[in-house]
């Protein structure tokens, strides 16, 4: 009785929080179509690259991500030098400069198929697809006006 009174409280709250919630994440058809693309026509191990700190892959796309979130990195104990170096390498293929060879390199590590996801953005001039259009390193898979996804060549 001790280790129930104990241990029920707690998951109890949270149960009861969770049956409140009422809040959606605000998701577009197009949006939509990408993420059906990605569980039906990438490999299970598949990974994504999103720029920022979205999770939604997981959950909407049933895939893996390199890089969710510094507190789920933090929460589940990974190294931290592991951790910057794979926020450092989302960041720079999203910057200015791009994913590099070396970044190619440390991908092909990972012995699984990858996959980067952009978004447009409301200032951005050019649509989604246009992106990494002439990004070497990448090779485009999926797109929509808004969204648009991209396969890392490991060769």
């Amino acid at each position: 009785m001790l280790v129930l009174s104990a241990a029920l409280p707690l998951p109890a709250l949270y149960y009861h929080h969770a049956a409140r919630d009422r809040s959606e994440i605000a998701i577009s058809d197009e949006e939509r179509g990408v993420y059906q693309w990605i569980a039906k026509g990438t490999a299970r191990d598949a990974v994504f690259i999103e720029e920022g700190d979205m999770v939604r892959v997981p959950v909407l796309g049933n895939r893996d991500l390199y890089w969710g979130t510094e507190t789920y990195a933090r929460q589940f104990g990974y190294d931290a030098a592991e951790i910057a170096a794979r926020r450092e390498l989302r960041d720079r293929v999203f910057s200015e400069s791009g994913i590099t060879d070396a970044d190619v390199a440390r991908l092909r590590a990972l012995g699984r198929p990858v996959f980067v996801i952009y978004r447009q953005k409301p200032d951005d001039l050019i649509d989604a697809p246009e992106r990494f259009e002439h990004t070497k390193q990448l090779h485009g898979k999926f797109a929509t006006g808004s969204v648009a996804v991209w396969e890392v060549r490991m060769e």
